[in-house]
């Protein structure tokens, strides 16, 4: 990959990562960044995206079984490389998550995006704060709302546990892949983020 932007691959990244492990699935969260958006309106059309899904998962559902457990694999793969670090997966995908909201993450929108009861985020969220990863402001303009924000320690934290696994990422991506597959899997987590974005079949 000496020819490409390792910047590739943390984008790369970064589509792997709209994706949350709950139970045996892999749900996308509803992201708020510029490209998330970007992706949804591609996505707003609910019937054509289900007529174009339909023909292949009925007559090619192998496919679609071996596509979700390599999605799973990788998942799994890049959780390893976070063991290292001071919290717990649970807990680094709520930094991300705020981090991601940026100063519009509030304690119902995190609970939305991240698949937690009430009870469980603020639960988490007292634990964050506690440690000094976090801080709750009262709104600006509506005093009775609650913005989360990052704190640098938080933020820090964040990106190094990041930082850890976009270094593993591009080292295997140059290690197991020839210069072609790198990219085609460059292209193919742009495909990955428009699904990520595709709305709920539920």
């Amino acid at each position: 990959m000496s020819k490409r932007n390792p910047a590739d691959a943390v984008s790369f990244l970064l589509y792997i990562n709209s994706y949350i492990i709950i139970g045996n699935e892999v749900k996308p969260e509803r992201r708020g960044s510029q490209e998330g958006q970007r992706a949804i309106r591609r996505c707003e059309n609910r019937d054509k995206l289900n007529a174009r899904l339909m023909p292949m998962k009925k007559d090619h559902p192998e496919d679609v079984t071996l596509l979700r457990t390599q999605l799973m694999s990788l998942v799994r793969r890049l959780r390893r490389e976070s063991r290292s670090d001071e919290k717990s997966w649970a807990q680094l995908m709520l930094l991300g998550a705020i981090d991601r909201h940026g100063g519009e993450a509030t304690p119902s929108l995190l609970a939305e995006s991240e698949r937690m009861r009430s009870s469980n985020l603020a639960a988490a969220l007292r634990e964050l704060e506690a440690d000094g990863l976090l801080v709750r402001t009262p709104d600006a303009e509506d005093k009775r709302r609650v913005r989360v924000h990052l704190t640098p320690a938080g933020l820090g934290l964040l990106q190094q546990s990041r930082s850890r696994r976009e270094a593993w990422l591009l080292a295997a991506m140059e290690s197991c892949l020839t210069e072609r597959e790198q990219a085609l899997l460059i292209e193919a987590g742009a495909l990955m983020a428009r699904l990520a974005a595709a709305p709920s079949t539920e």
